[in-house]
């Protein structure tokens, strides 16, 4: 639906009643000269925020490849971390093995000095037994 001139200066604050033809034409001037400035303050604020833009953009990719890097250096040093864990786990499980074969041993050969005490204790026994009765005999 068209738009008449008096509708439009009917909406705009200001413009009295009844105002004629060229004085129309005036604010519709005005008005036009309005729209342009609009236009172009419009498009010097889009460009600034598209600046804006493009250089969070460049900021956010540098950031995103600094994390990426710095993740992969991380995730290196924890592969590193993991496998010196993964050998020390290792040694603790053959030092572990170790250890408890030697407490066999040690059990072992303090049963078998134990064994050989009571062996010996036995013969000496019998020895002084033996000895006494040659003295016995003997005498």
């Amino acid at each position: 639906m068209p738009i008449k001139g008096g509708d439009v200066l009917e909406r705009l604050p200001n413009v009295p009643k009844g105002i004629s033809e060229i004085d129309a034409s005036l604010v519709f001037g005005e008005i036009s000269r309005l729209c342009e400035q609009a236009k172009a303050l419009y498009s010097q604020t889009f460009t600034r925020y598209q600046a804006e833009v493009t250089c969070h953009e460049r900021e956010k990719a540098h950031l995103t490849e600094q994390f990426e890097k710095e993740g992969a250096l991380l995730r290196k040093e924890l592969w590193a971390k993991e496998s010196k864990v993964s050998e020390l786990k290792r040694h603790v499980r053959e030092i572990t093995y170790k250890r408890d074969t030697l407490q066999e041993k040690v059990t072992l050969v303090g049963r078998q000095l134990s064994d050989a005490r009571e062996d010996s204790g036995k013969y000496r026994e019998r020895g002084c037994h033996c000895d006494k009765r040659s003295s016995r005999e003997g005498a």
